[in-house]
């Protein structure tokens, strides 16, 4: 999101010339609003708020103190949204396609869009131009413009919403729903211009054209897709005109400002005009929609362009190296940074929240950069603090270099300055006696499981943003209302192969509650064994999923005490609509397997007709059990072998 994004947006004013569908969207997006500031308005809500705020205007500010706040607003919020009712956006919002039709209608006859989408094909063609410049003044002339002067200069840059309507929507080998659609995430790189020589439009159209040809057929992105990037799909301000005193780390209020900044600001401000200045607010009221969306892709960028390593809100590195995946004619990326930004936190945790990963389609989330990094590290108390068996990273030291340049137990060593490294012991002898080295790295993009709004709070309240206490308010009660909403819509939640193990399984465990539509869990292909299955059992007991029919958890590392603790829950009356249970592929023993038979045995869960415990460790004594259950239970079939 834009660093222009933290402009003040006034109400928007009814408009009756617009049609009678989109009149009735926007009457129910006004009732909610109306909802929205009642439960805002409640005493507790007002004092959770005041009190998070007095802690951020605390000179020396307590950050521990500050997240625990922000986490007490958030829970406040919410449950005074789920109290008051619609206070949320209207069922289907943020999971329906008509959702993202209507952000793309203009705003009466004539008027203005709120959001227009660049044709991928635009931006590939325009990439190419920038790849052949030689100077940086050709790439400046190059780089993406503001929407504006692309409307004027160049309108075949953008998709209309009729063309998008009319493309496939059904794609991958099983017709999976998604639309020609995505977003692109990054970050500004200065105030005026989120990409003053065109770096990340470049890395953008390869990671798309990669996208397009990587994997299996059914894996392929689309050729002809429409792509959300803030700057050229929403009325920007002219960033020729921008000046020092208007934002970033040398914004400066208006009362300090002096004539001639003044002047120069007004300038800045008028090169949007009012209607602009008002599409570009109702945009900024639903922007999360663009990143949260599950029909939609996100392109997210992770790292940084070589030079902008030390750029306010990120960590700064040591050491910037290019990528060693890119050509020479490519921009080069510095290695994985995280960023401290709030926005780009924002957005990456957004498009982690409920897009459906499943290997049968094309990815929901692209790493533009790519996972393959050149990076530095140094010893540390006479200690590299890195243990690693062939060529995986096995163990990470607290406090070593390695963990400071991003790097994470798992990833792939493919060399140490510039010996490849493919059997143990090579690593070894390549550091011995050296004070530093540079590795390659792959560190390829892990989705992190969904953050309840709570967990939301916690980390953005640890960033930074503009204005702590003008932004940091808004953005958690922002996140707060999209959280619900959209795990209150999603009917299927699809988290398939996606190197899940037993810390995401908990953070997964905490929107559980919130996902009171939802008829699918499928984790299947993942790493959770019994530290996740009991706390996904410990939501289940709790009331997790009334609705749910069937629960795939095939194909992970759960033994009988996992088994047990599911057991237990559906023993209480947790899952009372499951049809279908997998538990196959796991390392459940008779223990776990007998638990679940006695279970179902007495009553549990009434509605199952399916339970899958094949090739798991169970003798014949514990299979016999469990058919004994099978024949006890009319209609149900219990499959523990797979012939």
């Amino acid at each position: 999101m834009g660093c222009n994004s933290s402009n003040q947006v006034g109400s928007t004013p009814p408009n009756t010339n617009l049609p009678s569908k989109q009149r009735q969207t926007e009457a129910q997006q006004k009732k909610a609003q109306e909802a929205e500031a009642t439960a805002a308005a409640t005493p507790d809500v007002v004092a959770a708020k005041a009190a998070f705020e007095a802690a951020l205007e605390e000179a020396n500010e307590d950050q521990d103190k500050v997240v625990a706040l922000a986490e007490a607003y958030s829970n406040c919020y919410a449950t005074a949204l789920l109290k008051t009712p619609g206070s949320l956006p209207p069922e289907g919002f943020y999971t329906k396609a008509e959702s993202i039709f209507d952000a793309l209608m203009p705003r009466g006859d004539g008027g203005i869009a709120p959001v227009k989408l660049l044709s991928s094909k635009w931006i590939k063609d325009r990439a190419a131009k920038l790849k052949k410049a030689t100077t940086d003044e050709e790439r400046r002339k190059l780089r993406l413009p503001r929407r504006q002067d692309l409307e004027r200069d160049e309108p075949e840059a953008f998709m209309s919403v009729e063309r998008l309507k009319e493309l496939p929507r059904k794609h991958g080998s099983r017709g999976t729903e998604r639309l020609q659609a995505a977003a692109s995430s990054y970050c500004w790189l200065t105030p005026a211009h989120p990409d003053p020589l065109g770096e990340q439009l470049v890395s953008l159209a390869e990671a798309i054209k990669r996208a397009e040809r990587e994997g299996e057929w059914y894996q392929h992105f689309p050729s002809e897709a429409a792509i959300f990037v803030d700057f050229g799909s929403l009325c920007q301000k002219d960033s020729d005109l921008w000046v020092p005193c208007c934002g970033g780390p040398t914004y400066k209020p208006p009362e300090a400002r002096t004539a001639e900044e003044a002047a120069a600001a007004d300038a800045y401000e008028a090169s949007r005009t009012g209607e602009e200045r008002e599409a570009f607010g109702v945009a900024l009221s639903s922007m999360q929609i663009w990143y949260v969306h599950p029909l939609l892709t996100a392109f997210l960028t992770r790292t940084l362009p070589e030079g902008y390593e030390s750029i306010a809100g990120y960590e700064e590195v040591r050491h910037a190296l290019a990528n060693s995946t890119l050509t020479p004619s490519l921009p080069t990326h510095s290695t994985a940074l995280f960023p401290q930004r709030g926005w780009p936190t924002c957005e990456s945790s957004w498009v982690a929240l409920a897009k459906e990963a499943v290997p049968y389609c094309f990815p929901p989330i692209f790493d533009v950069v790519g996972s393959r990094r050149t990076i530095r590290i140094e010893r540390r108390e006479g200690s590299f603090g890195i243990s690693v068996g062939q060529n995986r990273v096995g163990r990470l030291d607290p406090g070593c270099s390695a963990i400071d340049a991003g790097i994470k137990e798992g990833d792939k060593i493919c060399s140490v300055d510039g010996v490849a490294i493919r059997s143990y012991g090579e690593f070894p002898r390549e550091i011995h006696g050296k004070e530093q080295i540079e590795l390659v790295v792959d560190m390829p993009y892990r989705r992190p499981a969904p953050l309840s709004p709570a967990a939301m709070a916690r980390l953005v309240a640890r960033k930074r943003f503009t204005s702590k206490k003008g932004d940091l308010p808004m953005v958690i009660a922002l996140n707060t209302r999209t959280i619900l909403s959209i795990f209150r819509d999603m009917k299927e939640l699809k988290y398939l192969s996606v190197g899940w193990g037993d810390d995401e399984a908990v953070q997964l465990a905490e929107v559980l509650p919130l996902c009171t539509s939802a008829t699918v869990l499928d984790l299947r292909i993942n790493k959770i064994s019994d530290g996740g299955a009991k706390a996904l059992a410990a939501a289940f007991a709790e009331g997790a999923l009334p609705k749910l029919k069937d629960l795939h958890l095939e194909d992970n590392q759960i033994g009988d005490e996992g088994a047990k603790a599911l057991a237990e829950a559906v023993g209480k009356g947790a899952l009372p609509e499951l049809k279908d249970l997998h538990l196959e592929d796991n390392q459940i023993g008779d223990d776990g397997a007998v638990a679940l038979a006695e279970a179902v045995g007495k009553g549990a869960m009434p509605e199952l007709t399916y339970l899958a415990l094949y090739n798991n460790k169970l003798s014949q004594t514990a299979k016999d059990a469990c058919k004994a259950v099978e024949a006890k239970r009319g209609g149900l079939f219990v499959r523990t072998d797979w012939i």
